[in-house]
């Protein structure tokens, strides 16, 4: 992938994101961890699709995940169940698989490294 297609590309999901993380806070009356969350999508995305960084990616997706379900319980679990009462589960998996998207490439990179000598050994 090139680099400007993978940089396009990662900002425009992490734009997606943002936006979906929005409408989760609800003006301040929902989920609101995701917005904040969603911060890291615009550095995490064009990084991991470019395949760059990945270690420091590995760290950021483990501090990540660990903020989000840490600050998901110190806001307060209602809101999460009021957004998905309201908005649905729709689009709480979409955010979700958006932020776990980056991360999947990230584990795929690491798993493809890894197996590409073993493979050249072989051949």
């Amino acid at each position: 992938m090139s680099k400007r297609l993978g940089v396009s590309l990662g900002l425009l999901v992490a734009f997606a994101g943002q936006l979906i993380a929005l409408a989760l806070a609800g003006a301040g009356h929902g989920w609101i961890t995701p917005f904040w969350a969603s911060i890291v999508l615009w550095i995490a995305y064009p990084l991991a699709l470019l395949r760059v960084g990945k270690l420091p990616l590995v760290v950021m997706a483990i501090a990540g995940d660990a903020m989000l379900m840490t600050q998901t319980a110190r806001e307060g679990i209602e809101y999460f169940w009021k957004v998905v009462r309201f908005d649905g589960w729709a689009v709480v998996v979409l955010w979700l698989a958006i932020w776990l998207g980056w991360q999947m490439i990230v584990v795929a990179s690491l798993t493809a490294t890894r197996r590409a000598p073993a493979s050249a050994a072989d051949g």
